[in-house]
């Protein structure tokens, strides 16, 4: 039985539609559906109940779920046994990025993997913090590079180092104008925050509470450059980490001021798959994504961002 289709049957289970499972595999809806319905002839039954609403589990995949799942997390770890055994890395490789971090990091990811490990097959996926982890739950990628809130660490993931957190707005916004603002005046301001519960959404929300403040989110969105773009335009403000802004900042597109009172700090997290043990490699590609992150780190590429020109200017 090929295991790739029980694999695109667990995750259209748990995407709860074709598209939203095409999507996270940057497919088109019809190949997942193809592959399905191959899965349903071979087992002999209807697996899914197709709805308005997207996809349900029939009767018969409701049942057949767990022992699926069992053979898709023995197929894993036979992998990972064997590749041990023989310390080859090779097979594919699912890795999920932040936009902000694959901008910096993904050209090189490739070249070491290619140089160091040519049976690897790197797949990368760029996606917002919630999608990111859904897609780690539901086991469309084997590991990813993530951020998380203060002391926030799932099963098996690994601290490399922290990023500053910002309000972002237009570039001759003059409230940003002096670099750093504090939390409470995020309740005077019209915010476009992430649509998905994040660890940032997650972290505002708290704290807004503690300070008895009401964020006011006229959008909703968990794409990076439509919050932008409203910011750029006025429309609102949006808050990112740092390595979200370098080159928007740089472009002079938008300005920037570091949240504190108190500062919102980002740890940036290496996560693996919550569904399956990591292959060797998987291991061997996290390696080389957590020490090019740390030097991006340590090196300061990400550090706190200047205060914008164009904004001292409208001060």
């Amino acid at each position: 039985m090929d295991v790739e289709r029980l694999r695109l049957f667990v995750l259209v289970a748990h995407c709860g539609s074709l598209t939203k499972a095409a999507n996270a595999l940057d497919t088109v809806p019809p190949v997942i559906s193809r592959s399905i319905n191959a899965l349903e002839t071979e087992l002999g039954g209807r697996l899914f109940d197709r709805t308005g609403r997207g996809m349900k589990l029939s009767e018969l995949g409701e049942a057949l779920m767990p022992e699926i799942e069992a053979l898709i997390s023995a197929s894993d770890q036979l992998l990972a046994r064997a590749q041990s055994r023989i310390g080859t890395a090779s097979g594919q490789v699912q890795l999920g990025l932040l936009r902000s971090f694959s901008d910096k990091l993904s050209e090189e990811i490739i070249e070491q993997v290619a140089m160091r490990f040519p049976a690897v097959s790197l797949r990368i996926q760029e996606g917002a913090i919630g999608q990111i982890d859904q897609w780690l739950e539901d086991g469309t990628l084997d590991l990813a590079l993530s951020l998380r809130e203060n002391g926030e660490r799932r099963d098996g993931e690994k601290s490399i180092g922290h990023v500053p957190t910002y309000l972002v707005g237009a570039a001759d916004d003059a409230l940003l104008a002096q670099g750093e603002i504090p939390f409470a005046a995020l309740g005077r301001v019209r915010l476009v925050l992430s649509a998905i519960k994040c660890s940032l959404r997650t972290q505002l929300d708290r704290i807004s509470e503690e300070q008895s403040i009401t964020l006011n989110a006229v959008v909703e969105t968990d794409s990076v450059p439509l919050s932008l773009k409203l910011a750029a335009t006025g429309q609102g403000y949006t808050i990112l980490s740092s390595p979200a802004l370098l080159r928007p900042v740089e472009n002079d597109m938008v300005s920037c001021a570091r949240i504190i009172e108190p500062p919102l700090n980002h740890f940036v997290n290496i996560c693996y798959s919550m569904r399956r043990s990591p292959s060797l490699a998987a291991q061997e590609v996290g390696k080389i994504v957590e020490a090019l992150a740390r030097t991006e780190i340590q090196s300061g590429a990400w550090r706190p961002l200047p205060v914008p020109r164009r904004a001292l200017v409208a001060e």
